[in-house]
């Protein structure tokens, strides 16, 4: 498995980054982008977690990072979690 970005923004916002870094996994929030109505329910929390598992059912999460406590659920599957600050990493410790 690659990367895969997981993101609670609208996916046409994060497919510019997607491409600048070579990244083709995403799983975001489907937002029509000319009336900004959400087409599937918000990429956030506990259903970046559902996503996922329908997504990649086989596969692990070996390394996992986030700026955002809400993304605790995902961090719990992966075998490491790092909380980034800025420029830092911090291992997350949540167990």
């Amino acid at each position: 498995m690659t990367d895969v970005i997981i993101s609670a923004s609208p996916e046409f916002i994060v497919r510019p980054f997607m491409e600048k870094f070579d990244i083709e996994n995403v799983i975001a929030s489907k937002v029509d982008d000319k009336t900004g109505n959400f087409v599937s329910r918000n990429c956030y929390g506990e259903e970046k977690v559902k996503r996922f598992k329908k997504m990649y059912s086989t596969e692990k999460i070996d390394n996992f990072y986030s700026d955002s406590l809400t993304d605790l659920p995902l961090a719990q599957l992966a075998k490491s979690a790092y909380m980034v600050r800025g420029e830092k990493l911090k291992l997350w410790d949540f167990r």
